[in-house]
């Protein structure tokens, strides 16, 4: 009975940082997808001397994610944003490559953004 009671705290310990880890892991799916665009804004930025909001001004068709919605474009900063599928929180890139995440805590804090 001791030796199931060890077991059960031992597992309920594992769980929320395994999940964390995955969660990790899913979050730089994202921030690739954040650099990437970045660099392409960037280009289209030297070219045009403006950013774009729209996709399809980027010679680039975005990765389909299964955690993360469409990313979004703006024409000043954070310039690139992804969010959760699930709405949970939302990764955002600025022109200087600094990236954030909103709302602050939570997932965001313990994803380190």
């Amino acid at each position: 009975m001791t030796a199931l009671a060890i077991f059960c705290a031992l597992v309920a310990l594992a769980i929320p940082r395994f999940t964390m880890q995955m969660e990790k892991a899913r979050a730089g799916e994202a921030v690739q997808t954040l650099e990437t665009l970045l660099k392409y804004q960037r280009a289209y930025y030297h070219e045009y001397k403006a950013y774009t909001n729209s996709l399809n001004n980027l010679d680039i068709t975005p990765r389909v994610s299964n955690y993360f919605n469409t990313p979004t474009l703006a024409t000043a900063d954070p310039i690139v944003s992804v969010q959760r599928s699930d709405g949970s929180y939302t990764l955002r890139i600025a022109t200087t490559g600094a990236i954030t995440c909103i709302p602050a805590g939570g997932t965001c804090g313990n994803l380190g953004y």
